[in-house]
């Protein structure tokens, strides 16, 4: 826990500073984010949820245990206004508790796994330009902003498109598991593909707002 002086230190640094202490294995970096805006994360996803997901919350431990789930395996990012990082946080939380709160967490330890080692997604930065060239770094890059983009997407988008762009299964067998028919995963796919794509090029172009904007809209309006 943090303590004297540790408190009054942490207390002054921006949330930038602290995600960058955090990617470096600072763990009085991580505790002490948790306890500037986990209170607002908590209560502004409270308030969104559905009746259905509210019953299964039944307590506020799993809202810091489904942020501290993206922490440790989702990409990594760093992004320099506070207001924006929480909302983006919150909305990350509110997905995490929609997948099914456990189905997710290994395919997110999976990706993790094989691209470990990768820097943090800077959401500030200017984008990489249309004319440059394809690279190692591009390619980096392109990955966390899937990934990313993945993390936002809704908990039935999201099982749709991993199960077949991830896992590889036949429509039919993910059909069956889901409920629908063929025809209705096929365009479950298509539309979850529609909207990962959508979110991935707002990542890369670094106009986050849009995907914010209900937990921007509530900051600006509280």
């Amino acid at each position: 826990m943090l303590t004297g002086a540790l408190i009054h230190r942490y207390d002054k640094l921006e949330a930038s500073v602290l995600l960058g202490l955090w990617h470096e294995g600072d763990k009085y970096a991580e505790e002490h984010l948790l306890q500037r805006h986990m209170g607002w994360i908590r209560a502004k996803v409270s308030a969104r949820l559905g009746d259905k997901l509210r019953c299964r919350v039944q307590s506020d431990d799993i809202f810091q245990d489904a942020l501290l789930r993206f922490l440790k395996d989702g990409p990594r990012v760093w992004v320099s206004s506070e207001v924006k990082f929480r909302a983006l946080m919150a909305l990350i939380v509110e997905r995490v508790i929609g997948d099914q709160y456990d189905w997710f967490t290994a395919k997110r330890r999976d990706m993790n796994r094989e691209y470990s080692g990768e820097e943090a997604l800077n959401l500030d930065a200017q984008p990489t330009s249309e004319k440059t060239p394809t690279s190692a770094v591009t390619q980096r890059e392109q990955r966390a902003l899937a990934r990313l983009g993945l993390e936002l997407l809704t908990a039935e988008d999201k099982e749709v498109y991993v199960l077949r762009a991830w896992d590889r299964l036949p429509f039919k067998d993910i059909a069956n598991r889901m409920g629908i028919t063929v025809d209705a995963t096929v365009k479950r796919f298509e539309r979850a593909a529609q909207r990962l794509s959508r979110n991935v090029q707002l990542l890369r172009d670094r106009t986050i707002d849009p995907l914010l904007s209900d937990y921007l809209d509530d900051e600006l309006g509280a």
